[in-house]
């Protein structure tokens, strides 16, 4: 979910730098919501959308972190391997690469 959007808007947000400003929605033609998105992105000469974008790869690579801590697996010595997969398979199950 969270991940989708946070991509989505940056897809979105390049597709929109590329437009001309009538385009964008600056002048208000697109409603109010995409006017005052438009303005707080490209206010700053585009400082806040290169903000917004290094915010959004920092809050990525945090839930990717999170994710891979939560699914990580750790065996204790005698338990079986999960899906009974060999040792060398469990070892990178247990890295927590996976998530």
């Amino acid at each position: 979910g969270c991940i989708g959007i946070l991509e989505g808007s940056q897809i979105a947000y390049f597709a929109v730098v590329k437009m001309q400003k009538s385009e964008q929605g600056q002048d208000g033609s697109m409603g109010y919501f995409a006017k005052k998105s438009a303005r707080i992105l490209f206010s700053n000469n585009n400082h806040n959308l290169a903000a917004f974008l290094v915010g959004r790869q920092l809050c990525v690579v945090s839930c990717m972190f999170f994710i891979a801590r939560i699914t990580a697996v750790k065996l204790e010595d005698g338990d079986d391997n999960i899906f009974g997969v060999p040792d060398w398979m469990q070892s990178i199950f247990n890295t927590g690469l996976l998530g």
